[in-house]
């Protein structure tokens, strides 16, 4: 990703992100461990490869969305659940693309801030772990 010529825009929700971090739903399974250095992992490499890599966390109480990723301009991918749907023609993936941007603008956490949203969601689950 150092020296790709394509921007990876990612979209994800903080709903899940908390959950993973806190264990809740279907990350009770994963070990504390685990959690805690995927968070270090993730903010490591937003902090690394932006702006080629961009996360973006947005409320999916104010918009909701299925998990998106888009890889310009080749490709679109959609999580539907157990499956996943790819666009590669570049009418759909301009139209992904399009839905990521408003996705992107109505972003609660920016990319240059989630570093330091994993950080926090952290260190409030390290307190919740010992209650």
């Amino acid at each position: 990703m150092h020296v790709a010529k394509l921007d990876y825009e990612i979209t994800l929700l903080i709903y899940e992100l908390t959950c993973f971090a806190l264990g809740k739903d279907c990350y009770a399974v994963v070990p504390f461990e685990f959690q805690t250095a995927q968070l270090d992992h993730f903010a490591t490499l937003q902090t690394d490869l932006y702006p080629t890599l961009r996360l973006h966390a947005f409320n999916a109480r104010r918009l909701f969305s299925t998990p998106i990723t888009v890889i310009r301009p080749l490709l679109a991918v959609m999580y539907l659940g157990q499956n996943y749907l790819a666009f590669c023609d570049s009418e759909r993936v301009y139209l992904k693309a399009y839905h990521v941007g408003t996705l992107v603008r109505e972003a609660s956490i920016m990319p240059h801030n989630l570093p330091n949203y994993f950080q926090t969601i952290k260190e409030n689950t390290f307190k919740l772990s010992f209650l």
